[in-house]
């Protein structure tokens, strides 16, 4: 009956893409055959397959839902519920830091998934931005038990050593035995990221409300940490009292900067791109002013000469240059393969150049 099932499961979802950048590649975004719902397919070790089993037996709002389970030809398998929404990597990357009763909220959900986490015995060991996904109704969803493992407390120090380098304690990487505490530590660095957009090391967070509990997770010796994700609650929920306000963290970065990470060329900061894209605008510039004496054929002067600017040049560059970022509002859009992608450009810019050619063709119907 178990082989009938998995063979069933294995048979009904489509595999889509992979949702990792790496060659060798676990992770896949899947949809169901005779539904279309998208979820997602991980492969797992025997480890994290008795996790997801118990993690499927007891679900919980803040992780993503686990469909099935299942083993096929000696591999271990989960189907999981695909989460739409922003990772706050991304988030950050975007240009916009976190107010502080936002960060406040996503963390306190974050404690209490944690909680429930701790008390199967598991320790998540991979609290990172990317592995945080804020689903559209402001619900976080903690996702990635890739390097999850169940506590071992007889143990001098972890058997596989492994973590993002930044977020995760020292005791990940041959320091000691991870425990609740190397995930309060991992906390607290992302705490500090939301508000800051930066690690405790490069910067720590100037709102006197957090900062003290930050220095306080991110002790290199455990033993200085909160003892548990209850206590590091009790000591957030005792600073929402204290501070309920804090102007400095509630903003995100200057207007200017934010207006400079929708603008092509300097949404990844790299300063390639940038060189670019400035080197694009002073070509648009030039275009413009050489063209203010321009004698058209066709229609208005003023409006043939606007229509041509915008819909010949300056759509095309924002389209190629994903103005405002666009294509991180696209579903799955670095995923798609290459020539997806640069197909729809220029189906973009083939609807903007059409624009023209009916602008061009009514005036001639007029005249």
């Amino acid at each position: 009956m178990s082989n009938l099932k998995s063979a069933y499961l294995e048979n009904a979802y489509e595999l889509l893409s992979p949702l990792q950048d790496r060659e060798v590649c676990s992770t896949f975004l899947v949809k169901e055959k005779s539904t279309g719902t998208l979820a997602v397919k991980k492969q797992l070790t025997f480890e994290q397959y008795e996790l997801y089993q118990i993690l499927k037996e007891y679900p919980h709002p803040n992780l993503s839902r686990i469909f099935e389970t299942y083993m096929l030809d000696g591999h271990y398998y989960a189907l999981t519920e695909y989460v739409s929404g922003k990772t706050i990597a991304q988030t950050i990357q975007q240009g916009s830091l976190f107010s502080r009763e936002g960060t406040l909220s996503y963390i306190l959900q974050l404690c209490n998934v944690l909680s429930f986490l701790h008390k199967k015995g598991i320790i998540h060991r991979d609290i990172t931005p990317g592995n945080i996904v804020i689903s559209t109704d402001h619900i976080v969803k903690l996702i990635d038990f890739g390097i999850a493992r169940f506590k071992k407390p007889n143990q001098p120090q972890d058997t596989v050593l492994l973590g993002t380098a930044g977020f995760a304690p020292p005791e990940q990487f041959g320091f000691g035995q991870t425990d609740e505490r190397s995930d309060i530590y991992s906390l607290g660095v992302l705490l500090n990221y939301m508000l800051t957009g930066k690690l405790p090391a490069e910067q720590i967070s100037s709102d006197t409300a957090f900062s003290g509990i930050i220095l306080r997770c991110t002790q290199i010796d455990p033993k200085n940490r909160f003892s548990s994700i209850e206590e590091l609650q009790s000591a957030l929920r005792h600073c929402q009292i204290k501070y309920p306000a804090c102007p400095s963290a509630a903003k995100t970065y200057r207007p200017f900067r934010r207006l400079l990470t929708l603008l092509p060329g300097f949404h990844k900061k790299k300063p390639l791109h940038i060189l670019c894209s400035i080197l694009g605008y002073l070509l648009l510039i030039i275009l413009t002013v050489s063209s203010l004496d321009l004698t058209l054929p066709f229609g208005s002067e003023t409006a043939s000469y606007w229509m041509i600017l915008i819909f010949l040049f300056y759509v095309p560059f924002g389209i190629f240059g994903n103005i405002g970022n666009y294509e991180a509002h696209i579903k799955n859009f670095s995923n798609w393969p290459a020539i997806y992608r640069i197909l729809l450009k220029c189906a973009l810019f083939l609807f903007s150049f059409s624009i023209l050619f009916l602008y061009v063709l009514v005036w001639e119907v007029i005249l």
